[in-house]
């Protein structure tokens, strides 16, 4: 396909193992990928060495790759965008996923593999948005302490509130070195009429 390989994946065995696991677990008939913060596609190119994607739909801020979608991924895009077209989606920030979470999970329909990337570990200090404060009512003016475990409980909770409306059944997470948790759950969201 003639992608170029980064640096960027140094988890490359962990998350492809993930994913993996997941997609076995879902039993999908054919993938869907839209693979959201992109970057060089690593990680979905050797999946597709072992499982051939149906289609695969890239989009990062900085493509890196021939037929990526150059887009800010962010609440606003999934407002906008068909995301009933895919079964399989993966959002492999560097930091929060949370605002795209939330967003993404009442747009699924039918049974969806999800994969997050929470990184929440900056230089020595964890990292915690508005967007997640908002979501278990912190106001942004508060000063509370940039603690790795507020990061982990705050994304606990925006993952579990995303995945009951997602309706997600099964989970896994798998968590590195206190910087970085990633997550793969199969969701059994109702289709909608006319969907």
């Amino acid at each position: 396909m003639g992608w170029r390989s980064n640096s960027e994946n140094q988890s490359l065995k962990t998350k492809t193992d993930l994913r993996e696991r997941i997609l076995e677990q879902a039993a999908l008939p054919e993938l869907r990928v839209l693979d959201l913060c992109a970057g060089s596609g690593d990680v979905w190119r050797n999946i597709g060495r072992r499982r051939p994607l149906a289609q695969y739909l890239p989009v990062d801020m900085k493509p890196q790759m021939p037929g990526t979608i150059k887009a800010k991924v962010n609440a606003r895009f999934i407002a906008g965008f068909d995301i009933g077209r895919f079964n399989v989606v993966d959002v492999d920030t560097f930091g929060e996923p949370w605002e795209i979470w939330l967003a993404l999970a009442p747009k699924l329909r039918g049974r969806t593999a999800v994969f997050l990337t929470h990184g929440y570990m900056t230089v020595g200090r964890c990292s915690l948005s508005n967007v997640a404060r908002q979501a278990v009512g912190i106001p942004a003016e508060w000063p509370v302490p940039m603690k790795q475990e507020l990061a982990q409980y705050v994304g606990e909770w925006c993952l579990h509130h995303g995945a009951t409306v997602a309706g997600a059944r099964q989970m896994e997470r798998v968590r590195l070195e206190q910087k970085v948790t990633y997550y793969g759950m199969v969701c059994e969201s109702p289709m909608k009429s006319g969907a």
